[in-house]
């Protein structure tokens, strides 16, 4: 799947082939729970699962296990990702923001 963003980084189209023109997409991987296959034409009332494909964030070692004892104990911090997109929607873990600062800086 492709997901079309806005200026402001929100899904504002799914298709199943990429965008053409200057659009900024990311890809993503279709799922159902009943088996089914992606279709353009489905009703917005059906709900889709898409599994994003990033899905790991490298920081130091030594940080990592404070990062997740952090975020474990945290009653819903405010968590954002700084992603990287390329040209052809692949795009990665950049930075993972708790209340706007990097998490590394915040378990240091």
């Amino acid at each position: 799947l492709y997901l079309s963003l806005n200026d402001k980084y929100e899904i504002v189209n799914i298709t199943d082939e990429p965008p053409q023109g200057n659009v900024l997409y990311i890809k993503g991987k279709y799922s159902s729970d009943s088996g089914g296959s992606f279709d353009v034409g489905m009703s917005s009332k059906e709900h889709i699962k898409v599994d994003f494909l990033f899905d790991k964030y490298y920081m130091q070692e030594d940080l990592a296990p404070k990062a997740e004892s952090y975020l474990r104990q945290k009653n819903t911090p405010d968590i954002e990702l700084e992603l990287s997109v390329d040209k052809e929607g692949n795009s990665r873990i950049k930075n993972l923001l708790v209340n706007g600062k990097r998490i590394e800086d915040v378990v240091q």
